[in-house]
């Protein structure tokens, strides 16, 4: 037999190790033959364990618990674990950030929204264009070449914060996002003449009273990476009141980079 026989359930091992586990989270890969690789995420290094006659979960450095599947003779010859077989045990086992994917963070271009007499717009904010859109520019070739992928396959959007910036706020003047009732954010091309469609990509509703950074509920399912390709933007709809004076703020954009 090969390791594909068997990889399915040494992977619903490994989820069954996590669920029976819920404070941890890790990766799974074999990295060479009868060898198991876990990273967890409490600060521990990789736990290196050689598999004798068990598919086998690590908890912790110093714990380990066994399955309630079959178990495989890892040593037989019938079970034969190549470099094939990593790839595609690793890539299956592991979620976002995991093997198989890395994440990047970026800050956008800072937007400015007229304030008090200055605002063009009487009391309201528009519906249809809530903030000035912010660019993000984003190097993917470069971001590759740190991680030594080849090339990306999807970008996803993991998380989205909005940050009052202090460009607009001379001394004695405090911002924040009391003027916002509710915001749908939006990821456009900047090319001209593109085929890409707007798609929102976040929202926020019930803005907390006083914040000077707000976080968005996201749709992590939109691929990205045509818009990181061609150049991206955030556009905004919504509702809220005209600031009472100049107001800047920042996007903070984490973005989960799946590769080849």
């Amino acid at each position: 037999n090969t390791i594909n026989n068997h990889q399915n359930d040494l992977i619903q091992c490994y989820a069954d190790g996590l669920a029976e586990h819920s404070d941890t989270t890790g990766c799974l890969a074999i990295c060479q033959p009868f060898t198991l690789v876990v990273r967890v995420d409490h600060g521990h290094p990789y736990l290196n364990t050689v598999l004798h006659d068990k598919c086998v979960f690590f908890q912790k450095q110093s714990h380990h618990e066994t399955c309630n599947l079959k178990e495989y003779d890892m040593k037989s010859t019938h079970l034969i674990i190549t470099a094939a077989a990593l790839l595609a045990l690793s890539l299956a086992a592991c979620g976002s950030a995991g093997i198989g994917s890395f994440d990047i963070t970026e800050e956008s271009s800072e937007a400015v929204i007229m304030g008090g007499t200055s605002s063009p717009f009487g009391d309201l904010l528009p519906v249809d264009n809530l903030f000035p859109p912010m660019t993000l520019t984003i190097n993917l070739e470069e971001e590759l070449e740190e991680q030594n992928a080849e090339g990306a396959k999807a970008i996803f959007l993991q998380d989205l914060q909005m940050q009052i910036t202090d460009t607009q706020q001379p001394d004695g003047d405090t911002d924040n996002f009391d003027f916002v009732d509710e915001v749908n954010v939006y990821v456009e091309s900047t090319k001209s003449g593109t085929t890409l469609e707007k798609k929102q990509i976040a929202t926020l509703k019930d803005v907390p009273e006083g914040q000077t950074t707000v976080s968005f509920t996201t749709e992590s399912d939109v691929n990205l990476k045509p818009y990181v390709e061609e150049g991206m933007k955030l556009t905004t709809e919504g509702s809220g009141e005209v600031p009472e004076d100049n107001t800047s703020l920042k996007a903070i954009v984490t973005l989960t980079i799946q590769v080849l």
